[in-house]
């Protein structure tokens, strides 16, 4: 499972215990279903209850139909994430979907799209039942590249998957084709509004015992529009306000719902108005962080309250935590405030996201309240952990960075520092180095610019002497790595252990197993001490990988053994190399199916951690152990991935273990 994804994407909505029945619909996606069409696609503007209904077929269908869902949102446009999450979709509905895909999903270098569309409908192939994938609000997605990952899926889609789009505008598919073939189900405005009899039922679920007249009037001035139907049930709670309502009620959907909402504003007391406009700027929202925003202390309650009346307020959970407010309501109470007001808002919202370990979603509001100092805060923090931006979001990282003034980057060594490691681990190696000249630059010409700034270049040493022994520059990696070593503090473990392991890793590119063996044990000491059980485990893993490349097995499987010492929980991603390690040793000892258990368990840790450095060893070891397996077709496509990625680094490193067959 790839880490750092909302699970709240992921959750099919359930219709409201009083929500309309809609068989005649219900029925039309059926009938979509029994002839096998590809792709079901829903298409209407905003409000008309398209994913309402969705929600309630797709919890209507029997339990040998497997259903994957997505609720996407604007950010998902960027290339890689939408693959993690569209991957994660499909592992979440079943296990084996995506199975040889997902421990390639936090690479840097990823594999074609087209072959990850291949990979799925392989496993999709392989299931025997009915399966559903839905993804809702398309409209939001304009990345060319998703639409032609899309396009090829639902191209290639086996009889018993479905493709299930919901959106406010048609997707820029191949429909003309597809309707002439009889390959799609369409619903559109015409199927969704509601009818007089849908019409009727509707209010009476709202409690509302209203002349025939006023229920043809609803009918045919909001043309069965359903979000104009809650709002207008909504204002009509009130009878004196009955006579007044119809003299007003007519214009276009925009003015209604501009009256409407009006309407249920003011019903609503001072109190919930400031509420409701002051958490409207929040994507989703729980009682705590309302409590930031607000000010308030019974957010909790108000939220409760707000369910029960139907304000517009969705549960995207089903422990009912997280919220959201319906899209047009949002939108109409964020027109109340003004942009100064939401501004702050938005600050607010980041920092409460960054004090809760929310660190996507605070950047993400840091940048849209236009504060890119806040952003700059957020994202410098969040650099320093490296849990942060090893994920599998080092493509939104890259994102984010471009975002940010090329000045205030300038500014801001300690940013640029830790920017060009993570730079380096998602594949941009010369922007990685171009970062950490400029920090080096700015930390020499301006030493109040950061703490303590002679440790800070130290730092910079250690990073430097870690690219020259990956790139094979030895005499670089044995000055830098010293010179890092004698500046840093006795006490600075973490960073004297990166130096180490630098120091190791020339060592051992220059012949010296037994210097190198040493400096790999004292950086792992150094990092234990520190505290980072992933870096101490890295580094045994590194001495187990020098003696891979030597044919030491039986030292190799030592120090994967002690590496799995170093922590109790025997899951945690760093773990995955030294898995894979032990997989590659039942592989030279003809243990096949320990050697794919191994490496199938080590991979997946990996993936989940989003350690790009591990996972190009560990495609170099699954292409060996395929090859012994006799699938030569998968083998040379491990190798080419291994191999794409080695010269992207310019990992001299993993070359020299490569030719060591």
């Amino acid at each position: 499972m790839v880490k750092g994804l909302l699970e709240t994407k992921f959750h099919i909505p359930s219709g409201r215990a009083d929500g309309v029945a809609r068989p005649r619909l219900i029925e039309l996606l059926e009938k979509g279903l029994s002839a096998k069409h590809k792709l079901i696609l829903v298409s209407a503007p905003a409000g008309y209850g398209k994913t309402t209904l969705l929600g309630a077929w797709l919890h209507s269908l029997k339990d040998d139909v497997t259903c994957a869902w997505l609720s996407l949102d604007e950010e998902d446009n960027e290339h890689n994430r939408f693959l993690g999450y569209w991957v994660s979709a499909f592992s979440r509905a079943d296990e084996s979907l995506g199975r040889e895909v997902r421990p390639l999903l936090e690479m840097g270098q990823l594999p074609s799209p087209a072959a990850v569309v291949d990979a799925l409908i392989n496993d999709l192939t392989e299931l025997q039942r009915p399966v559903i994938v839905a993804l809702d609000d398309y409209h939001v997605i304009n990345n060319p590249q998703i639409h032609e990952v899309l396009a090829r899926f639902v191209e290639r889609l086996p009889e018993n998957v479905h493709l299930v789009i919901s959106a406010r505008q048609d997707p820029p598919f191949p429909l003309a084709r597809m309707r002439a073939h009889a390959q799609m189900t369409e619903i559109r405005a015409q199927n969704l509004r509601f009818t007089r009899e849908e019409t009727n039922q509707f209010l009476r679920s709202m409690k509302l015992d209203l002349p025939k007249e006023v229920t043809t009037m609803l009918e045919e001035r909001t043309e069965g529009w359903a979000v104009g139907l809650q709002l207008a049930g909504l204002a009509l709670q009130n009878p004196n306000d009955l006579h007044r309502f119809i003299e007003t009620f007519h214009g276009s959907h925009r003015y209604v719902l501009d009256y409407l909402a009006e309407e249920v504003i003011r019903q609503q007391g001072d109190k919930i108005r400031s509420f409701l406009a002051q958490t409207s700027v929040l994507d989703r929202f729980n009682a705590e962080v309302c409590s930031a925003l607000t000010g308030q202390t019974n957010s909790q309650a108000i939220i409760d309250r707000l369910e029960r009346s139907n304000l517009f307020i969705v549960p995207l959970d089903d422990r009912r935590r997280w919220y959201r407010y319906h899209h047009l309501f949002a939108d109409y109470l964020r027109s109340e405030l003004s942009k100064a007001e939401q501004k702050a808002l938005l600050e607010k919202a980041s920092r409460w996201h960054e004090a809760n370990g929310l660190v996507f979603e605070a950047v993400k509001y840091a940048f849209l309240s236009e504060n890119s100092a806040l952003a700059a805060d957020v994202l410098e923090g969040a650099l320093q952990n490296a849990s942060t931006w090893s994920g599998g979001e080092l493509g939104t990282l890259i994102q984010w960075l471009d975002k940010l003034p090329r000045p205030l980057m300038s500014s801001r060594p300690m940013l640029t520092l830790h920017a060009s490691r993570a730079l380096y681990l998602a594949g941009h190696v010369e922007l990685s180095i171009q970062f950490l000249d400029q920090a080096e630059d700015a930390l020499r010409k301006n030493p109040a610019s950061a703490p303590d700034v002679e440790r800070q270049l130290a730092i910079v040493s250690t990073y430097r002497a870690s690219l020259a022994a990956f790139h094979g520059d030895l005499q670089a990696a044995f000055e830098l790595a010293r010179r890092a070593l004698d500046q840093l503090p006795q006490d600075e473990w973490h960073a004297r252990a990166r130096a180490t392991d630098a120091l190791g890793l020339a060592h051992e590119l220059s012949g010296n197993l037994e210097e190198a063996s040493r400096a790999f044990l004292r950086a792992s000491e150094l990092a234990r001490t520190a505290g980072v059980s992933y870096l101490a485990v890295n580094v045994l893993c590194e001495s187990a990988l020098a003696q891979i490349g030597q044919g030491r097995l039986s030292q190799a499987a030592q120090f994967c053994r002690q590496a799995m010492q170093l922590d109790d929980n025997a899951s945690i991603p760093p773990f995955g190399l030294a898995w894979a390690i032990l997989a590659e040793i039942a592989r030279e000892q003809n243990d096949l199916a320990a050697a794919e258990r191994y490496l199938m368990d080590g991979m997946k840790l990996s993936q989940q951690g989003g350690l790009t450095d591990d996972l190009r060893y560990e495609l170099l070891f699954l292409a060996r152990l395929r090859q012994s397996q006799g699938d030569v077709v998968a083998a040379r496509a491990a190798a080419g991935q291994a191999e794409a990625i080695t010269q992207t680094f310019g990992i001299r490193r993993l070359s020299n273990i490569s030719g060591a067959q």
